[in-house]
């Protein structure tokens, strides 16, 4: 009995990924690309509503202190090597949590939402929890060097990204730093690490198109 439901669900998930799945991305991308009409011409008021909305990016604006986004990204979990080894097994288990929520993984209950914001002076990262900051590391981007930002690899899934997204990495005090970034905006800072506001689907977009996307250009 197990082996025929298993043998089911297989055989759905398949049928679903083959004609429910494209249908869904068509819709998405014409959503999109209506959105993105909308926005041209309108880009500097839609810029000072989202920046200045307690629900949208002005938890991010009060922490940066005046300072003029360049662009802006939810990220993984930034870990370092002794706590992926610590926390392998689950990390590795998230990978799949993570490139659909763009969340990284501590363990099963993480609900932290991730950011990562360069400015004209800085390159912050951040750490939400549903409206709250639980860590706020600033690297001053005098001392930054060969920063870039290049599609992430398969072997990402094991040392806390997962493919599909970006890998940010540059040389700061002559160590090399890596974050890894959603190519397109899912969180806000007041959302919980396994929901998203798909109510403010339209901020979703205009977020990812002014600032995403000019991030995952910066290199130099």
């Amino acid at each position: 009995m197990g082996y025929y439901i298993v043998g089911t669900l297989a055989v759905l998930s398949v049928l679903y990924y083959i004609f429910v799945m494209p249908r869904i991305m068509k819709k998405y991308k014409g959503t999109v690309e209506d959105v993105k009409k909308k926005m041209v011409g309108n880009e500097d008021s839609i810029r000072k509503e989202l920046l200045s909305n307690p629900e949208k990016l002005k938890l991010i604006v009060d922490k940066i202190e005046g300072e003029n986004i360049v662009g802006l990204a939810n990220a993984m979990e930034k870990r370092g090597a002794g706590d992926l080894l610590k926390s392998g097994a689950v990390n590795l288990a998230g990978s799949a949590l993570g490139r659909v929520t763009g969340v990284g993984i501590k363990s099963n209950n993480n609900l932290d939402v991730y950011f990562v914001v360069l400015t004209d002076n800085n390159l912050h990262y951040m750490v939400y929890d549903e409206g709250t900051c639980e860590e706020h590391l600033i690297y001053d981007r005098s001392k930054i060097s060969r920063m870039s930002v290049d599609k992430a690899s398969l072997a990402s899934n094991y040392t806390g990204g997962a493919s599909g997204t970006k890998k940010l990495t540059f040389d700061y005090d002559g160590k090399n730093q890596s974050f890894y970034l959603i190519d397109g905006f899912l969180k806000f800072p007041t959302d919980s690490g396994d929901t998203m506001n798909n109510a403010m689907m339209d901020d979703l977009i205009h977020i990812t198109e002014l600032y995403v996307k000019p991030l995952l250009k910066i290199n130099g």
